[in-house]
């Protein structure tokens, strides 16, 4: 897969995208990003050579700058969800390293820069999944899918519902 540094902020009245300076710490593709507060938090992803990487950084939009977080996620991962409910909390679903999909939902708290792993996982390991979460604190995760011999892939479709 091609990998990219570059951020873009996307206009929806002039329907444009504009090259912001700011780029990412290193070329990547498959990583997933959610906004809270001020900022948008970007977890993980696959860098040249298909290596996922264990980076969290945060984008000020305002200042167009990158903050690489002190906290690192467990192994790297690409192709996992996350998605915030609070002004400090954003909590990530599932993943793959290595080409073998991951289970695992971890908690990230903004205000401490902080990452644990949940004691509870996703029914299945898998990757490629889309999440999203409401006000009441619930999370809601549909799709993805798990590789368990090529070239055989389980596709995803009831949604899993999680509340932290």
């Amino acid at each position: 897969s091609l990998q990219s540094n570059q951020i873009f902020a996307y206009n929806p009245t002039t329907d444009t995208l504009t090259l912001r300076t700011a780029r990412l710490p290193s070329a990547r593709s498959a990583l997933s990003c959610t906004s809270l507060g001020t900022r948008i938090y970007c977890f993980g992803g696959e860098e040249a050579m298909a290596l996922e990487t264990d980076q969290i950084f945060a984008y000020d939009p305002a200042a167009d700058s990158i903050a690489v977080m002190n906290s690192r996620l467990p192994i790297g991962r690409a192709s996992l969800s996350c998605t915030s409910t609070s002004s400090s909390l954003i909590t990530c679903f599932g993943g793959s390293f290595l080409h073998n999909e991951l289970n695992q939902i971890l908690l990230y708290t903004a205000l401490t820069d902080t990452l644990r792993i949940e004691a509870a996982v996703l029914p299945t390991n898998r990757k490629g999944l889309s999440c999203t979460s409401f006000s009441n604190g619930k999370h809601y995760c549909f799709g993805g899918f798990d590789s368990p011999g090529v070239p055989y892939f389980n596709f995803y479709a009831a949604p899993v519902e999680y509340t932290p």
